[in-house]
């Protein structure tokens, strides 16, 4: 890029000039002095090209240095945040490693302790299993043993006792004759009395002797209910009877299913009273339970859940006013599995019979 500029400036100027003049009779040289100023004018070119060109060249060299420096750091940041990478996946590796032996190892170890822990529970589960079985059949055995023997006793007893209330009953009614027969006899003339004297003692006497007959006929009229009542009960549960129609007994039955550790499978039992026929009971039970699908299972009513409710809490009270704080910790998860749990009911109809579980 090329500029002009233009300038005019006043350039003074001063002097003297020195002459001559010709040899005469006055003849000789002098000096003249002068001064003044003159106008000038400069125009100036000025052509940039060469210089702008340079300066051009000079930017791009420096921004090809920039580049290379850039470059050169850039390579140079890239090489150590390699180095760095190696050596920290390294480092890394070589803990995760470290680490893992160490736990492959404790876990082959615990694995074998877990094994060894699992056969020996297995073989003490097989062995109580064993035990328990043997202590049912004794117990079977033994309850039909003494079942006899208690059912003797139980009709010996009941027959002491019918024979010790009729003695009762016999003595009752020798004191009514004793008891009533003066006061039959003595009543008319009492009465008679009453009405020849006219005495107020023997007013007051005979509302005594009323007062005292009223109390023994009220005591004789209850042990005759309670003799009548007490009969009604003996026929009722000693005797045979016969129905009309069906009706339903029902006994608690517990079904639980365990989890099993060595084959990942489930043991079902079946847990109720003791009665004569309980393997029967958990064979009813156990195969209505297999057979029906999850979505048999029915919510309860609500009056049912209720009252339900309300004698496991009673059981429950009782339980911890029995036990106190020995088994506190046992009531509170027997209470917070209760609370978690969803009773549900299903029925079985076969046969014209309905099952509720």
């Amino acid at each position: 890029m090329s500029y002009s500029e233009s300038y005019t400036v006043q350039v003074p100027f001063s002097g003297t000039v020195k002459y001559q003049y010709p040899k005469s009779e006055h003849g000789g040289t002098g000096t003249v002095s002068y001064s003044g100023e003159v106008p000038v004018s400069i125009n100036i070119d000025i052509d940039s090209d060469p210089f702008d060109k340079s300066i051009n060249g000079m930017n791009t060299a420096l921004y090809k240095v920039a580049s290379g420096v850039n470059a050169f750091q850039g390579a140079q940041l890239k090489a150590i945040w390699d180095r760095e990478k190696r050596i920290s996946e390294t480092a890394t590796n070589g803990f995760f490693r470290v680490i893992g032996n160490d736990i492959s190892r404790e876990l082959s170890e615990n694995q074998n302790t877990l094994t060894a822990d699992v056969a020996l529970l297995v073989q003490k589960g097989n062995a109580i299993e064993s035990i328990h079985a043997q202590m049912e059949s004794d117990y079977r055995r033994i309850w039909t043993r003494y079942r006899d023997v208690f059912q003797r006793l139980d009709y010996e007893c009941e027959n002491s006792i019918i024979e010790l209330d009729r003695e009762s009953f016999n003595i009752a009614n020798r004191h009514k004759t004793l008891l009533f027969g003066p006061f039959k006899e003595g009543a008319g003339k009492v009465l008679n009395s009453i009405v020849e004297t006219g005495i107020p003692e023997l007013l007051i006497t005979g509302a005594r002797v009323n007062k005292k007959m009223s109390g023994i006929i009220n005591k004789m009229t209850d042990t005759a209910m309670i003799a009548e009542q007490y009969q009604a009960d003996s026929k009722r549960i000693c005797n045979n009877t016969s129905l009309a129609e069906k009706q339903y007994e029902y006994i608690p039955v517990i079904y639980a299913k365990t989890d099993e550790l060595t084959n990942n499978s489930q043991k079902l039992s079946c847990y109720t009273v003791d009665m004569p026929d309980n393997n029967n009971i958990a064979s009813r039970v156990h195969s209505m339970v297999k057979e029906v699908s999850k979505e048999s299972w029915k919510n309860i009513e609500t009056a049912e859940k209720e009252e339900i409710d309300k004698y496991f809490m009673l059981q429950f009270e009782n339980y911890m006013e029995k036990t106190g704080n020995s088994d506190k910790r046992v009531c509170e998860e027997i209470l917070k599995m209760y609370r978690a749990g969803n009773i549900k009911t299903i029925e079985e109809k076969k046969n014209d019979e309905t099952n509720n579980v």
